[in-house]
């Protein structure tokens, strides 16, 4: 389908998506309800009865996607047991394989992480939550070596102590990417610098040579031995901080769901609407991929998952995450969108950009011969703002 003529300027749409949110937190630290949506027709009694329940939905359809999430990880952690058992190149595969699977299945949830950044008065919190999970871009010397560092990174540090509390304290010690925790940490350690990390990295190293047990160092001390010890922690705390992030969203005392709760049905749906905006222009087409379109940028700092090389597949899923949120599960969109040529429009938009990013090759890692961006990139784009438009329209 080709795209619309025009598409509305971005700065319309993050005013769209950015005055309701200031106005919902200004009442909120009024300690008063949130106002009426104002991109969304005021429903009646009636239908705010429908609409409770579908909400609800919403909401649960987060924890959904944190349950399988959990689920993942926890496949993960055995793929990276059974690999440093035997540290080979299948293994080390099924490994990998494992986390692009795990993180995938993450970035269903994207669409609820943006609640952080479209209603941070009341979600907040939640960036704090993600940190620990998915940080980047990060930098790869500050764990393991890089290029010309053979020996540094926390891998090569024997003061730094290969324990919980020490790589927790480490993670963004002076810098948003110190990042020894998450999934794009455990990404560097299994595929190391351009994606070619041998399995040998990993096998056990029994011996310790006579001048280093002399200097008082022991096995455990040994890079190989500490890079094996420091994957295996970070993946039973992937698994740790998934659990609390889960928690924090829907068990029965989380502040966040109550917070959800205690809103008008209405302005539920216009909290998730802004978040869905934010999702589209803030987070994929800002963060992600305007900087590709730009010359010279740096690859390792726009690409979501540089060393893992699956940024597009991400992308695609926290797409099918939002696709649910507004049509399969929820039926939101119905709501957002009044007129179903509007609905139809939306989901063709979305599908697309699913298809270009779902392509055997990802075109975010993609560089032409002069070094450009794929072209496929400049579509997705603009598929992505088309988006946004439908669901946060300007309503000054």
């Amino acid at each position: 389908m080709a795209l619309p003529a025009k598409a509305l300027p971005l700065k319309n749409i993050l005013s769209a998506i950015l005055l309701p949110v200031t106005l919902l937190l200004n009442a909120c630290e009024q300690q008063q309800a949130p106002p009426p949506a104002q991109a969304v027709a005021q429903p009646t009694a009636a239908e705010q009865a429908l609409l409770g329940p579908a909400t609800l939905a919403a909401w649960q359809l987060g924890e959904t996607f944190l349950d399988t999430s959990l689920d993942s990880s926890t496949r993960l952690c055995a793929a990276v047991q059974q690999f440093l058992q035997q540290a080979d190149q299948p293994g080390l595969e099924n490994a990998r394989r494992a986390w692009q699977q795990a993180h995938n299945d993450y970035h269903r949830f994207d669409v609820f992480l943006a609640l952080a950044g479209s209603s941070p008065g009341l979600f907040g919190d939640i960036a704090a939550l993600n940190s620990p999970l998915d940080s980047w871009p990060i930098t790869p010397g500050y764990l393991d070596y890089f290029a010309v560092y053979t020996h540094s990174g926390i891998v090569n540090d024997i003061a730094v102590p290969v324990t919980a509390e020490a790589i927790r304290r480490q993670h963004g010690f002076s810098d948003d990417a110190d990042v020894s925790l998450g999934f794009h940490a455990m990404a560097y350690l299994l595929w190391g610098e351009q994606g070619r990390r041998p399995p040998s990295d990993f096998a056990v190293d029994a011996e310790i040579p006579a001048a280093l047990g002399d200097a008082g160092l022991s096995k455990v001390d040994l890079p190989a031995n500490r890079r094996r010890s420091l994957l295996a922690l970070m993946c039973n705390l992937l698994g740790d901080d998934l659990q609390n992030l889960r928690r924090q969203w829907s068990s029965g005392d989380a502040v966040m769901q109550q917070q959800f709760l205690q809103l008008l049905p209405h302005s539920r749906l216009q909290l998730l609407q802004q978040a869905a905006g934010y999702f589209l222009v803030a987070e994929l087409a800002e963060k992600q991929l305007e900087p590709l379109l730009q010359p010279g940028t740096e690859p390792s700092e726009s690409l979501h998952s540089f060393y893992a090389g699956a940024s597009a597949t991400a992308m695609a899923a926290g797409l099918d995450g939002l696709q649910q949120l507004l049509d399969t599960e929820t039926g939101l969109g119905s709501w957002i969108l009044q007129e179903q040529s509007e609905r139809q429009q939306l989901q063709q938009q979305l599908s697309q950009a699913r298809e270009l990013l779902q392509r055997p090759a990802d075109i975010l890692h993609t560089r032409t011969d002069a070094g450009e961006s794929d072209p496929a990139v400049t579509e997705l784009h603009a598929l992505l703002l088309s988006a946004a438009a439908l669901l946060a329209p300007d309503t000054d």
